[in-house]
């Protein structure tokens, strides 16, 4: 009798992967890359950050980061590899963001029965990092955030600070800590750190697009934000490319579920 009903549970449970699979990724399969014009004009003149001619268009971006709240949300995670081999990864997550702190923590968590197999935290200049490869917290500086597959049982790397960055918005105050130039006519924002830039797009009720340049490392990534206005960003599609050619090499799509805009608890931003 024991040996029946384990052979009836193993067969609903064969039927029940493929249906997640399918009502996950079809969700975020909606989502077409091809509709998303990352093509931006290019910035006709700069003024420094204290320059009066900028005061209006601060004063918008002002207005913009002033109705980003704290919230808790699902989210669905798709990343195309095209080289050196071409290579598809889905996971589901939930995000925590605390506009008070600037922290962010995200669980992924594998298509199948929602186990975390990966943890970040991440601040505006340090993100950490817990798997359930390895329990112990790696730490590093705001850059690439290497992730373990445990499917493909190799790393996926995610250019994280386009990412942080366009969920925050904390913008004013990362302007003022770095060299920025603002193009008011065409509402971008060029941000110079020791071996990046970042362009910052806004519409005039949000960030339009992110895009983070690595000269030394040859790539640049482009982060999109969708056509909603309001805050958060429901989809975020970010592609990586070689600088050299312009050549895509990563696609990766994030689509939030479930936003809820409430505060997280602190003892959120920990490691469990």
């Amino acid at each position: 009798m024991f040996h029946f009903n384990k052979i009836k549970l193993f067969s609903f449970i064969g039927i029940l992967i493929p249906f997640f699979i399918y009502s996950n990724c079809r969700s975020i399969e909606e989502i077409n890359p091809d509709d998303v014009e990352f093509t931006e004009a290019k910035q006709e003149k700069f003024y420094k950050i204290n320059d009066k001619r900028n005061q209006d268009f601060i004063d918008e971006i002002r207005a913009i980061q002033e109705k980003h709240v704290s919230f808790v949300a699902d989210f669905s995670l798709r990343i195309d590899r095209y080289a050196p081999s071409r290579e598809k990864f889905y996971a589901d997550g939930r995000l925590y963001f605390s506009k008070e702190t600037g922290m962010i923590k995200i669980q992924l968590m594998d298509n199948f029965f929602g186990l975390v197999f990966s943890q970040v935290l991440a601040s505006p200049n340090q993100l950490q990092v817990k798997s359930a490869q390895d329990e112990r917290i790696h730490t590093q500086g705001m850059d690439d955030l290497n992730i373990y597959d445990p499917g493909k049982k190799k790393n996926i790397t995610i250019p994280f600070p386009v990412i942080y960055y366009s969920i925050t918005g904390d913008y004013l105050s990362e302007f003022k800590a770095h060299p920025s130039y603002f193009s008011p006519n065409e509402r971008r924002v060029l941000v110079k750190k020791k071996k990046e830039e970042y362009t910052y797009v806004f519409d005039k009720d949000k960030l339009s697009s992110l895009e983070w340049i690595a000269e030394g490392r040859g790539i640049k990534a482009v982060a999109k934000t969708g056509d909603k206005p309001g805050f958060p960003p429901t989809n975020l599609v970010t592609k990586i490319l070689e600088l050299e050619n312009d050549k895509e090499t990563v696609l990766i799509i994030t689509k939030l579920r479930n936003v809820r805009k409430i505060e997280p608890s602190p003892s959120v931003f920990k490691f469990q």
